[in-house]
């Protein structure tokens, strides 16, 4: 689903990125990103969670965006998305949702495996290069509204080969690769193509930067699912009333 992100909205994600980083350095943190970096990283990060909210409010429910800033070693729980309301009834999730942000040449929905804990993952592309988010929201302050994709999602069991592997499992300084057409739509969901994805794997080119993460799971952004319906109303029938302090 394409759609854009309002300006007054890309403004506040920026604010946010920008108190995040100041946050973090008046507390100490020891994240070794450079400022310019973690603003954009987290900048991304909102975009992409306030995408999820929009989304859910074309299919009929409402999300909180929350701006919150948490204390150093807290955070919103695990999941960026926590709370649905719909026809007057709140509720809180009891499953974790975490979205993950990428630019426009990437293809691919990437989970560090020490965070892999989420019961889905959401993949939402934007349509700007890095270049052009650091000249944006670091250099001119110049906000705008800015396209969005939401490519689709994952549950957690979806990242798991027929042999009970992940598809795609990465080390640090590894990169991911370009797919031929052949698997460019479907996963390799038996046995004996799993072994010709494998097999071919290590020949295929290489894309994008080294990876950080000591170890990362991947699935290719064509093989996630797109039944946005069918995830909200889960996320909806699983869910637990919410307190009205909650509520509110």
């Amino acid at each position: 689903m394409k759609f854009q992100i309002p300006a007054e909205i890309v403004l506040e994600c920026a604010k946010f990125a920008v108190s995040v980083e100041q946050s973090a350095r008046q507390f100490g943190s020891q994240d070794q990103r450079g400022r310019a970096q973690m603003i954009l990283d987290t900048f991304e990060g909102k975009l992409a969670e306030i995408a999820l909210a929009l989304l859910a409010r074309g299919h009929g429910y409402e999300a909180s965006l929350d701006f919150a800033l948490y204390a150093l070693g807290q955070g919103d729980g695990g999941s960026d998305l926590s709370v649905l309301a719909r026809d007057g009834d709140t509720r809180l999730l009891t499953q974790k949702v975490d979205v993950k942000g990428i630019g426009p040449r990437s293809g691919w929905l990437l989970v560090e495996k020490h965070k892999f804990g989420a019961d889905f993952y959401v993949l939402v592309r934007h349509q700007l290069s890095r270049e052009q988010l650091h000249r944006m929201v670091v250099v001119e302050r110049r906000l705008e509204a800015i396209p969005i994709e939401v490519v689709g999602y994952a549950s957690r069991l979806m990242f798991t080969a027929p042999d009970g592997l992940p598809y795609v499992e990465l080390a640090r300084g590894e990169r991911l690769r370009a797919l031929p057409e052949i698997w460019q739509t479907d996963r390799p969901d038996s046995m004996g193509w799993l072994q010709v994805f494998r097999q071919g794997w290590p020949s295929w080119p290489e894309m994008g930067p080294r990876l950080d993460a000591p170890k990362n799971v991947g699935l290719y952004a064509r093989w996630l699912s797109t039944d946005f319906d069918h995830l909200l109303n889960h996320l909806w029938s699983t869910a637990i009333p919410a307190e009205p302090a909650e509520a509110a």
